[in-house]
Parts: structure tokens; C-alpha cells; sequence
């Protein structure tokens, strides 16, 4: 399997970036579904946090190596863009 980025919701930083081996990126950076994945699994989960939304996705990056991401989200309007984006994503 491969590298599997990992929420930490106290510091607001994703780790773990599956795309890149650097520290932890920053979450006021906007990050996008189609920078970590080329593919997506049909099923992905949404939890509703008292201040935003979290989205647990997995599926496979450009070089075909697994990963599973959680993206962060404050408002209801990001949530519809991320399951528009996943809904016409090629699955794996």
C-alpha cells in the first residue's frame, strides 16, 4: 500500500501527503482531490463537525499506489464542489 495522509483536526495540518515527502502542509493552502488522486473509490465517507466537514477518501494516485486522504472543509458550498469533483472522477 501506499503512503496514507492522515488528519491531525487539533493543529488544522494534513500530514502525511501522499504526494510529496515534506513536512506538514498548512491547511489555509487550498488543496484539491486531483492533485492526490488520478482514481477514486466509488465510496467515500462525509462527518459533519460542529465547525465544518470532513471528507475520508481513498483510491489510487498517478503512479497507481493506493492512498487514503481526509480533506477538511468549513463551509456546506466546499463540501458540494468536493462531491461534484468526486462524482465525475474516473473510479478505480
Amino acid at each position: 500500500m501506499g503512503n496514507s495522509a492522515a488528519l491531525n483536526i487539533l493543529t488544522g495540518h494534513v500530514t502525511g501527503n501522499p504526494k510529496k515527502k515534506t513536512r506538514d502542509q498548512d491547511m489555509t493552502k487550498q488543496i484539491k482531490l486531483i492533485d492526490h488522486f488520478a482514481k477514486v473509490n466509488e465510496n467515500y465517507s462525509t462527518t459533519n463537525c460542529q465547525n465544518g466537514y470532513v471528507v475520508d477518501v481513498s483510491g489510487q494516485d498517478s503512479s497507481k499506489e493506493w492512498i487514503n486522504a481526509k480533506f477538511v472543509f468549513k463551509t456546506i458550498d466546499e463540501l458540494k464542489d468536493v462531491v461534484q469533483d468526486l462524482a465525475w472522477m474516473p473510479r478505480t
